[in-house]
């Protein structure tokens, strides 16, 4: 009985295992273009105006999203973890890279202790911690209501001209700006 429970046991590692190592983005509902059609498609520029949205989060979030800075459905996360009223958070794949980028939206008016914490660490050091975890990048919007954490896996500030340092760019400004 040991051997069959053992054997068991082994299978199920084994294909969790498989499993997993085949699943580069469980989350992603986009492909990443080859490299054929990256080169021969005509890339155009989404025609979208910050001023046809309000200064909140939905439109935080549909604006990020019509930039094409963002694609797929998000994530809810557990904003109140850093004191946040509420956040969402986006994977897709970009440029050869996996991109995650977190949005979340602090009441400035209702602060508790854990929000002025994360407010305060990013704008003094660009980073904020939750409990035993590293620390986290981030940037808060120049308004000071929003903050994204935004990873891309192909991101390379030594290669400044390359396609996601320079789409980094665009959506670090891009977010900065929105709600003036």
């Amino acid at each position: 009985m040991k051997k069959i429970i053992a054997v068991l046991a082994a299978v199920m590692m084994f294909a969790s295992v498989a499993t997993a190592c085949g699943v580069s983005d469980p989350l992603n509902t986009t492909e990443a273009p080859t490299t054929a059609e990256s080169t021969t498609e005509e890339v155009t520029e989404p025609q979208v105006d910050i001023n046809d949205y309000s200064d909140t989060f939905e439109d935080l979030c549909k604006y990020m999203t019509d930039m094409t800075y963002v694609s797929g459905e998000p994530t809810e996360m557990t904003a109140e973890l850093i004191g946040a009223k509420e956040g969402k958070k986006y994977s897709f794949n970009y440029g050869g890279g996996t991109v995650t980028a977190e949005f979340y939206v602090f009441d400035l008016d209702n602060l508790d202790e854990t929000g002025e914490k994360t407010i305060a660490d990013v704008k003094a050091n660009g980073k904020f911690k939750i409990g035993n975890l590293p620390e986290t990048e981030a940037v808060l919007s120049d308004n000071g209501k929003y903050l994204m954490v935004y990873r891309d896996t192909a991101y390379d500030v030594s290669k400044p001209d390359s396609q996601n340092t320079i789409r980094y760019n665009e959506v670090m400004e891009a977010f900065k700006s929105f709600g003036k």
